[in-house]
């Protein structure tokens, strides 16, 4: 009887123990990119002049226009990203080296996968070390696990050096 009450003891000090361990934990806050002002400002005014349209037809896109603007002055990462991509679509003057700086500002400075893998594929062809190391940067991936594609590319970037 004895033995039951000493082990129900210290079952029950080992549950609360890892209760009050798990509580303790310090909540992971995830990394922000520091994006210099003068880039940030680029960012901003790119942002101010994508798919911009007058035509009350488009109320959705104003709307959708809007909240990018507004993510975008909240420091969201996301936004970020797409202004970073449509500046490299766009391929006008800076706007190539731009969209490079942003999302080497989220790729380093926030682990964002996608800029991550987007510098690889940037790489690719003029520095293989470079976009090597950013896919397998990416490869490692986020809390939904490694990135597969990158995987590949970073295996063939390896074959290739």
């Amino acid at each position: 009887m004895i033995g039951v009450v000493i082990a129900l003891w210290f079952y029950i000090g080992f549950v609360f123990g890892r209760l009050s361990f798990a509580a303790g934990q310090p909540k992971t806050v995830p990394n922000s990119p520091i994006i210099e002002p003068e880039l940030f400002a680029k960012a901003v005014d790119h942002a101010k002049t994508m798919a911009v349209t007058t035509d009350p037809q488009y109320k959705q896109h104003q709307k959708e226009h809007q909240q990018l603007l507004e993510e975008l002055r909240n420091g969201s990462v996301e936004a970020l990203y797409s202004v970073a991509q449509s500046l490299n679509n766009r391929n006008e003057g800076d706007d190539r080296i731009t969209s490079v700086q942003l999302w080497h500002a989220l790729a380093d400075g926030a682990d964002h996968v996608a800029s991550a893998v987007a510098l690889g594929f940037s790489y690719a062809e003029v520095d293989k070390e470079l976009a090597l190391q950013y896919f397998v940067q990416a490869s490692n991936g986020n809390d939904e696990g490694p990135q597969q594609a990158s995987l590949y590319n970073a295996g063939g970037l390896f074959l290739e050096l």
